[in-house]
C-alpha cells in the first residue's frame, strides 16, 4: 500500500478571530451563571419560607398533654415531733451512806401509865387540890396550859396539855419519887392522876427540874365535867409513895380549869 499524501490544511486569507461567536458564547455563559444565582436565591427563600411555616403550623398544632394526670395529693401540715424525754444514763442504785447513830441519854425514866386514883381510897392520891400551895421541902412549881385559849377538850379523844415546872431554892438538891397532876372533878365525878415523872430524882441545889428546861405533857380525861388541874409532888420513894399509908405528898400550884364535853367528830 502506497503511502497516501497527508492532506494540507490550507489557511484561506482573510480569515482572523472569530470574535462574534465568541461574544455569543459569553453572553450565553453570562445568562446561564445568572439563572443558576437566581434559582439559587429565591429557590433558597422560599425554601427556608416553607421551613418556618411548617414550624409555626406546628407549634400551632401542638396541644400540650400532661405527663402527670394524678390530682396533686394534699400534703398534711407538719407535726411537731415530741422531744425524747431525758434518760438518766446512770442506773446504778444511789449509793447508801451511813446510817447515822443517835445515841439518847435519858435523863430520868418517864411512866408510860397514868395512874387513876380510886374513889373512896385514901391513899395514894396526893393532898386535894383545894388546899393551898405549900414550900415545906423549898421548892416551888408552875403548871400552865399549852392552849389556855381553848375552851373546852373533847372528852376520851382530846389531849388536855400543859406545863410544868419546878424550882428548888434550897443550896442542896432535893429529892423525890413522884411527879403529877392531879385532875379534879368539880361536878362530883371522879378524878384522874397524871404521873408525868417516877423514879429515883432530884432537883439540882438552886435549879430548876423536872429537867433543866421544865417538861411538857399531858392527859386524856374520859369522863365530861370541870376539872381543877395541880401540880401535886411525892418527896418519897416511889414504893413509899403509891404504898397505902401514902406519902410526903405536897401540892405546889393553886390550880387552873378546864372543861371536858362529849364530842363525836
Amino acid at each position: 500500500m502506497e503511502d497516501q499524501p497527508i492532506p494540507e490544511i490550507i489557511r484561506e486569507p482573510g480569515g482572523g478571530v472569530p470574535w462574534l461567536g465568541l461574544l455569543v458564547v459569553a453572553i450565553l455563559a453570562l445568562t446561564g451563571i445568572a439563572l443558576v444565582g437566581f434559582a439559587l436565591y429565591f429557590g433558597q427563600q422560599e425554601s427556608e419560607t416553607r421551613a418556618v411555616n411548617g414550624t409555626v403550623a406546628a407549634i400551632l398544632s401542638y396541644t400540650a398533654t400532661p405527663t402527670n394526670t394524678r390530682p396533686p395529693t394534699e400534703t398534711p401540715p407538719p407535726t411537731d415531733t415530741p422531744e425524747p424525754s431525758a434518760t438518766p444514763t446512770n442506773t446504778e442504785p444511789p449509793t447508801v451512806g451511813p446510817t447515822p447513830t443517835m445515841t439518847r441519854t435519858p435523863t430520868r425514866t418517864k411512866p408510860a401509865q397514868v395512874f387513876t386514883a380510886p374513889t373512896g381510897t385514901p391513899v395514894p392520891p396526893p393532898p386535894t387540890a383545894t388546899a393551898a400551895p405549900s414550900t415545906t421541902h423549898g421548892v416551888t412549881g408552875t403548871l400552865t396550859l399549852c392552849n389556855p385559849e381553848k375552851p373546852s377538850f373533847a372528852a376520851t379523844i382530846e389531849r388536855v396539855c400543859f406545863r410544868e415546872l419546878l424550882v428548888n431554892h434550897n443550896s442542896t438538891a432535893v429529892s423525890y419519887g413522884i411527879l403529877g397532876v392531879q385532875a379534879t372533878n368539880l361536878t362530883g365525878g371522879p378524878n384522874q392522876f397524871q404521873t408525868s415523872w417516877r423514879g429515883d430524882l432530884s432537883i439540882p441545889a438552886n435549879g430548876v427540874g423536872p429537867t433543866g428546861s421544865g417538861w411538857e405533857d399531858g392527859m386524856y380525861i374520859d369522863t365530861p365535867g370541870t376539872y381543877r388541874l395541880t401540880l401535886s409532888i411525892c418527896y418519897s420513894n416511889v414504893g413509899t409513895c403509891l404504898a397505902p399509908s401514902g406519902g410526903d405528898w405536897e401540892t405546889l400550884t393553886s390550880g387552873v380549869n378546864v372543861t371536858v364535853v362529849n364530842w363525836t367528830p
